[in-house]
């Protein structure tokens, strides 16, 4: 849910995030939509591509947790300097009217304080919102419109917004949950260190146990 800012799709940085021990997974499946590679580390895989075979993989990812794309990344020496740099986007015109947001924190190195720095982010954002009288936007930690996420590594700082508001395996038909739930994408994962094909035969011993 972004609001006036039009993005030109294939010129954007994106990043399919994954559990840990999933990305050689998600690297496979990210290149077999054709998309092309800019990084990767453990925690997921930053790609670029064409706007069919992005929305393609998107709609059909089976290992990533999350799909962002990145509005900013600058080099950043402190909380305070993100603050001030911040204030400067145009969040009033990435915020539908009566919106809401919330913010996931991943940093380190020269923001080692994740939830200051989240602290700076938000309150960077708020003000700019309110020096162009957008009261309207508020923050929803539960059930948030956009979700932004903050990423640092050494002096680079990085905001992402995220293309959905919950994570991929939360997709809306799974209304009552249990003490030990196991995640889709995890049971995919599983599916792919067992080699199985849907020609075998499955059989899970464990299967009701949690």
């Amino acid at each position: 849910m972004i609001n006036k800012i039009k993005f030109d799709v294939e010129k954007l940085e994106f990043h399919a995030s994954c559990a840990d021990g999933l990305s050689i997974f998600l690297l496979d499946e990210v290149q077999s939509y054709k998309l092309i590679v800019l990084s990767e580390n453990r925690g997921g895989v930053f790609f670029k591509g064409r706007y069919q075979n992005i929305l393609n993989f998107i709609l059909n990812t089976r290992f990533s947790s999350r799909v962002a794309f990145n509005i900013f990344k600058q080099r950043i020496l402190s909380p305070e300097e993100l603050y001030e740099s911040c204030l400067k986007l145009p969040w009033e015109e990435i915020f539908p009217f009566k919106s809401s947001f919330k913010i996931d924190s991943f940093t380190k190195d020269t923001l080692n304080d994740s939830r200051y720095s989240l602290y700076m982010l938000k309150d960077a954002i708020r003000d700019r919102l309110r020096s162009k009288n957008r009261e309207d936007v508020g923050v929803d930690r539960d059930i948030p419109d956009l979700v932004i996420l903050l990423r640092s590594s050494g002096q680079f700082v990085s905001i992402e917004l995220s293309i959905t508001s919950n994570p991929y395996h939360k997709r809306g038909y799974r209304l009552e949950t249990i003490e030990a739930p196991l995640k889709e994408t995890t049971a995919q994962a599983l599916l792919e260190f067992s080699e199985w094909s849907d020609e075998d035969v499955l059989i899970d011993p464990m299967c009701g146990s949690g």
